[in-house]
């Protein structure tokens, strides 16, 4: 699929008609385009940094796999579609001493190819500096990253990031390590979103005020409106804080437990995104033998939004379990995972269910 999209993708900007173009103005999928841009920009520039940094100094992450989504929207009319993964990482370390901090530098991108439905990709590059204090047992840090969100089914989640944070980490004993977990997260919506709000007469007149007209064209109202209420069109900025605070508890040498509390409240020029969030995620690790590891996840999310449409009071609870085994042959690993998620709404058409099930290979090097 990869080198057809990248064929009629030069064939095209060569002035060359392909037997599509014939049948559709809409001759290349934007989703080959993207393809393109990937293959023809993101990998050189990965190649270019990999030969002129010294060997050894990166590691690198190269990921595939496959599985099956059964609602790739995420709507209460779930429509599901099998898929192909493609994940590449870079992580590299600069150790000082003294009072300079260490550096971890990173960049990661990330492909679903879906077989029916429209693709999504993610890639995004980010720092952390670390400082050691009290011998190593507490480590504060700070973070930054940038992050681009590209989806061609759901394209009102297109977006683009930045992210500014701090983490301070406590080595409590041998058994036990304490985090706390402050970020602020930007988010620059590529594509304006639609949203209903109710009409505001202004006195003397015979018209709603407050901004421009709907955009919905024609007289009478539109289907799925309410007399009295109009459609907008208008661009999307959030603004998410995060706080967490987080904890790994080791067990014994092959039995550890993740937790972490969190309170995220985000900001957005469109007031029906705004919301409050309090969240509880919990993971158990096994390793049964050296060459295996099992693991089971879960969490609840409860979400309070600020407005809503039509004035209902709207809260959200997202409940997600997840499960997955991998068996490692030295630097290699093939994996099985699976992932629950069920969505609780108060507002018609936010409530669906969902299940992924995933299987691929890991190499790391």
């Amino acid at each position: 699929m990869l080198l057809s999209c990248l064929l009629r993708c030069s064939l095209k900007q060569n002035g060359v008609n392909t037997q599509k173009d014939f049948l559709s103005e809409e001759a290349i999928p934007v989703n080959c385009c993207r393809k393109r841009f990937l293959l023809s920009i993101f990998l050189p520039a990965v190649i270019v940094l990999l030969t002129f940094t010294p060997a050894g100094a990166w590691t690198i992450l190269l990921e595939s796999g496959a599985g099956y989504n059964d609602n790739v929207a995420e709507s209460p009319e779930a429509e599901g579609s099998g898929f192909l993964m493609y994940h590449s990482g870079l992580t590299h370390r600069f150790s000082f001493s003294g009072l300079y901090p260490d550096i971890d530098l990173y960049a990661d991108g990330v492909y679903y190819d879906y077989f029916d439905a429209d693709d999504q990709y993610q890639m995004k590059a980010g720092t952390v500096l670390t400082w050691s204090a009290v011998n190593g047992r507490l480590r504060p840090a700070v973070l930054g990253e940038g992050l681009i969100y590209r989806d061609d089914l759901m394209i009102d989640d297109e977006r683009n990031e930045e992210m500014v944070g701090g983490q301070l980490e406590w080595l409590y004993s041998a058994r036990l390590t304490l985090r706390a977990v402050q970020t602020l997260r930007w988010a620059d919506y590529t594509n304006p979103v639609l949203y209903i709000e109710r009409e505001t007469p202004v006195p003397g007149t015979r018209n709603p005020g407050g901004g421009p007209g709907p955009v919905y064209p024609g007289p009478g109202v539109p289907p799925g409106l309410r007399p009295g209420e109009i459609l907008r069109s208008e661009s999307r900025d959030d603004r998410l804080w995060r706080s967490a605070l987080q904890g790994t508890i080791y067990i014994n040498s092959s039995l550890w437990t993740d937790i972490s509390l969190e309170y995220l409240r985000l900001d957005s020029s469109v007031d029906v995104e705004s919301f409050r969030e309090y969240a509880l995620f919990g993971s158990l690790v096994w390793q049964p033998a050296d060459n295996w590891e099992i693991f089971v996840t879960g969490g609840w999310q409860e979400a309070d939004y600020d407005d809503t449409p039509r004035d209902i009071d709207r809260t959200d609870t997202i409940r997600t379990t997840g499960a997955g085994v991998s068996r490692f042959f030295g630097n290699l690993e093939v994996f099985g995972r699976v992932q629950w998620r069920k969505t609780d709404s108060d507002l018609a058409g936010e409530e669906y269910r969902q299940t992924v099930v995933q299987c691929g290979v890991l190499w790391s090097f």
